[in-house]
């Protein structure tokens, strides 16, 4: 009955492609590698009904989809890796020629890399002169309330990939983009540490979902005290 099942989505989406899915069913074919030989809706419902939407699933860390009765160990290991997945492959097709000069751009490449992430984390972007990217790392930071920046990081990977200047950005998991009192001192700390070594911090930017804010304005009033 489960191999017919299969089948019949196999052939679904052939025809209608991922969009002809109703988002149980796109978790069951998802799920179809990991359990091997058996009917995966009942998983794929259970999933839905504990995180309320298919892009929670997909955002979900492996401890929280593990918690899911039937839940694969290895499906909930690498079902949080999609987005990086395919944010890196988002990442690699602009990299070329890319230019983060303006607070839009800034707060635009954080948010696609990090503001839907359900665990905390910072992004660190390295760039040349010109404002282009030369290298990118997220931090994964857990379920902290309080994002610390680790300067001591950023300055020396930033002098090993000799950037002239920095993009740092954290999420927000649980809402707002405001910046705590924290991200400012600590974002005037790093401003003072990097000056002396001709690195610029361009911008700080703290995204949650779709939203971003930039720091942009104050920073450049650290610059000039």
């Amino acid at each position: 009955m489960a191999e017919g099942r299969r089948e019949r989505m196999k052939l679904k989406i052939r025809e209608r492609g991922i969009a002809g899915l109703a988002p149980h069913e796109i978790l069951e074919f998802l799920l179809y590698p990991y359990v091997p030989r058996k009917d995966t809706s009942p998983i794929a419902r259970e999933l839905l009904k504990h995180f309320g939407s298919l892009e929670n699933v997909l955002f979900a860390d492996e401890q929280a989809l593990l918690s899911v009765k039937g839940m694969p160990k290895l499906a909930a290991i690498t079902f949080p890796t999609y987005h990086d997945i395919l944010s890196y492959a988002q990442e690699m097709a602009l990299l070329d020629n890319k230019t983060l000069i303006t607070p839009t751009e800034a707060g635009e490449y954080v948010s696609l890399k990090i503001g839907k992430c359900v665990s905390e984390r910072m992004l660190i972007v390295f760039l040349n002169g010109r404002g282009r990217v030369l290298a990118t790392k997220v931090i994964y930071l857990g379920n902290s309330l309080e994002t610390t920046l680790n300067v001591r990081e950023i300055t020396t990977q930033a002098l090993n990939v000799k950037a002239e200047a920095v993009i740092i950005g954290h999420n927000h998991p649980h809402g707002g983009t405001n910046a705590s009192v924290a991200d400012k001192n600590s974002t005037k700390e790093l401003v003072k540490i990097l000056k002396p070594l001709s690195i610029k911090l361009i911008d700080h930017i703290i995204a949650s979902g779709d939203e971003y804010s930039s720091m942009r304005g104050m920073i450049d009033s650290y610059y000039k005290d």
